[in-house]
């Protein structure tokens, strides 16, 4: 008995530290958050201030300000898209349904869903054939590579190639 006690509260103090890293985590993400906005709405700010003082918007400026109002509001509207799914996530219980999945066709999906707002960027997918299937959620997946593909995106401004690569290791594949 005094041994499946003492199994007992290793289990629960091993719980309770990853509840506080869960909590840690959360506190980190809102104030990662909050920081990305205020700094956004700051570049915002002192770039209409400035053009204020101006007095005369010369055509240049005025598309300098439009550039910046155009890139700061992408990114503003990004965090808030993830600020929705975190508080998304705790109204309501996180259901996956779980099967097999071929990636191939998950990335083709995925990037066709950028083409269009694409000008400057292509994603060229390098998938081995006979690559192995993973077990996972489809939806969750695909929303994972949508993330990694929009902050590829913020890091490129200026454009390029976005090469996804998957790789099969002993029980994993590796999307990189």
């Amino acid at each position: 008995l005094a041994i499946r006690n003492a199994q007992l509260y290793d289990q629960t103090m091993s719980e309770l530290e990853q509840v506080r890293h869960l909590q840690q985590a959360r506190l980190d993400f809102i104030f990662t958050t909050t920081r990305e906005v205020s700094s956004s709405l700051e570049r915002v700010h002192a770039r209409v201030s400035s053009l204020i003082q101006e007095k005369q918007l010369s055509q240049e400026s005025g598309q300098d300000l439009l550039q910046t109002l155009a890139t700061e509001s992408r990114r503003v509207t990004g965090i808030m898209d993830n600020l929705l799914d975190v508080s998304a996530l705790d109204a309501r219980p996180l259901r996956l349904k779980v099967r097999p999945l071929e990636i191939q066709p998950l990335l083709e999906v995925v990037s066709e869903e950028f083409k269009p707002r694409f000008t400057r960027h292509e994603i060229a997918i390098d998938i081995p054939t006979g690559l192995a299937s993973v077990m996972g959620d489809m939806r969750s997946l695909a929303e994972v590579v949508r993330i990694l593909i929009s902050n590829v995106v913020q890091l490129l401004p200026q454009g390029g190639v976005i090469h996804i690569q998957g790789t099969q290791d002993v029980g994993y594949v590796h999307i990189s």
